[in-house]
């Protein structure tokens, strides 16, 4: 099911890892369950003997609202129950225990700016303050 809008061969969007963690996005998910919804139309149609066009037709030729109404209901019958943090984005679980990305992922440009600050790599005390001892609380400045 993926390819939607032939905007390249992992799905509707990109799928990038560190920013989906690994899973669909919402709107893939939608359309992939859609696209389930519409199959198996097709398919009672054929058994009831009326006219069916392919898969590929049907979804060209239905409209957005079809999509957005069934989506909606769809999202109405299985409800969001839980979430969850994902690095740039939210993570959602539905009641069909489906997990899926809010967001589309998306490419994380540019890199770590060094922020002046001192690292804490190894604790040792300032001169004059002997260690670590008990300043029967208050600290010295």
């Amino acid at each position: 099911m993926n390819n939607v809008f032939g905007v390249n061969d992992q799905g509707l969007f990109d799928p990038i890892m560190h920013t989906q963690g690994g899973v669909n996005h919402l709107m893939q998910h939608l359309w992939d369950a859609y696209c389930v919804h519409l199959a198996e139309q097709l398919d009672k149609r054929k058994l009831e003997g009326k006219p069916t066009v392919e898969l590929a037709e049907a979804k060209k030729k239905a409209p957005a609202s079809n999509f957005a109404t069934w989506a909606a209901e769809y999202l109405k019958e299985i409800r969001v129950t839980e979430s969850f943090f994902i690095d740039g984005n939210l993570g959602i679980r539905l009641a069909n225990n489906v997990c899926v990305a809010v967001c589309p992922g998306v490419e994380i440009r540019g890199t770590m700016q060094d922020s002046g600050s001192v690292a804490v790599t190894e604790g040792k005390s300032q001169a004059g303050y002997n260690g670590t001892a008990d300043t029967g609380g208050t600290m010295r400045i």
